[in-house]
């Protein structure tokens, strides 16, 4: 064969391997369904678990349990009449929309049964405030039917690993490596997820943002690795006396725990509260009733720009009534600083 014909025919296959790779990069093309399980029509998501990505904590666990516990169970009312004062708690749609509200309960609906708004809005925050805290943001695909006219008859939030979302310069990605692949049976792959189709929930700036509450879970997982100090462990195996002071080494991680986490107004359960003034405890509440108000408002301000975004263009909003906002909370820090103010009055005002 003539070698001008040999180098045409390299150059014709050397310009479409290089044309492939310029049209698709990233390879998405090779992206796969997952082994196990069927997507909706429209889902580009995958479900996968955290088994193969790095995160800051790897076991739900000790005072980390109990931290992101704590901080989500009160976080929404179980029971729409509170019980002190009967005051209502209410959840709306303005302007009013029975057939936007129609859907809206449905796409917060996970757990198959039937529930009015407000019902659907308590465990919609009260589950995401679990995996915010557990992981810095949550993130949602809306994933939605449409009619012959391309109008939306029905979408739903779906729970998407914020471990397996990247964004690159803008645009949103799910990368499932190898590890990932394999423990979670799904091919590995990178498939790009259009930015409006996603709900991504960012921890608030108000309360520190991502890097804050990392080096917080982090902290308390250390913590909670050692209830007693190996040292100690080889010299009780010893039988040996080196004078270690348990009640003192609790008492000091108690200190560090509260001090870690007196920006969300923690009490670790209440444990070692004879130790503290009865005005720091106020204090203490308030904290914590603030870090809730605003997490609650951070929720549902971005359930809000979900709706009424380009994708699911709902003219209408979600109003919360009969729950105490963080401006109320923040009044009530002033009220207690002047000291006009009784306790038990402020208890009832802040809590849930």
């Amino acid at each position: 064969m003539p070698m001008k014909k040999i180098l045409n025919n390299f150059t014709r296959a050397l310009k479409k391997r290089v044309d492939v790779f310029l049209q698709d990069p990233l390879c998405l093309s090779r992206w796969v369904p997952p082994y196990l399980g069927r997507n909706r029509d429209n889902q580009i998501s995958v479900r996968v678990g955290n088994e193969g990505y790095r995160w800051v904590i790897d076991r739900y666990h000790g005072d980390v349990f109990m931290f992101i516990e704590d901080m989500h169970q009160g976080i929404m009312p179980f029971m729409h009449l509170r019980s002190e004062d009967k005051t209502l708690f209410r959840a709306r749609l303005e302007p009013e929309n029975a057939a936007a509200q129609e859907l809206i309960v449905a796409a917060m609906n996970h757990g198959g049964r039937r529930y009015d708004l407000a019902d659907a809005l308590c465990e919609f925050i009260r589950t995401s405030t679990q995996e915010l805290f557990f992981y810095g943001r949550v993130i949602h695909e809306i994933v939605y039917e449409t009619d012959a006219n391309g109008m939306i008859m029905n979408f739903a939030f779906v729970s998407v690993n914020p471990l397996s979302i990247r964004s690159v310069l803008g645009p949103y990605y799910q990368v499932i490596p190898w590890k990932v692949g394999k423990r979670s049976y799904v091919r590995v792959g990178v498939k790009r997820i259009p930015k409006e189709k996603l709900q991504v929930i960012e921890f608030p700036v108000a309360l520190g943002g991502r890097r804050t509450l990392k080096r917080v879970l982090s902290r308390l997982s250390s913590l909670s690795a050692e209830p007693i100090p190996e040292f100690q462990m080889e010299a009780m195996r010893s039988n040996q006396d080196i004078g270690f002071d348990l009640n003192q080494y609790v008492r000091a991680k108690y200190l560090e725990k509260a001090q870690l986490t007196r920006q969300f107004g923690w009490d670790q359960r209440k444990r070692r509260d004879q130790e503290i003034t009865e005005y720091y405890s106020v204090y203490r509440h308030l904290c914590f009733a603030l870090s809730q108000a605003i997490i609650r408002e951070h929720i549902l301000g971005a359930i809000n720009r979900t709706l009424s975004g380009p994708l699911l263009n709902i003219r209408s909003q979600i109003i919360m009534e009969g729950l105490p906002t963080s401006d109320q909370i923040k009044t009530e820090f002033r009220a207690l600083n002047e000291g006009g103010l009784e306790f038990v009055t402020l208890f009832k005002r802040t809590s849930i």
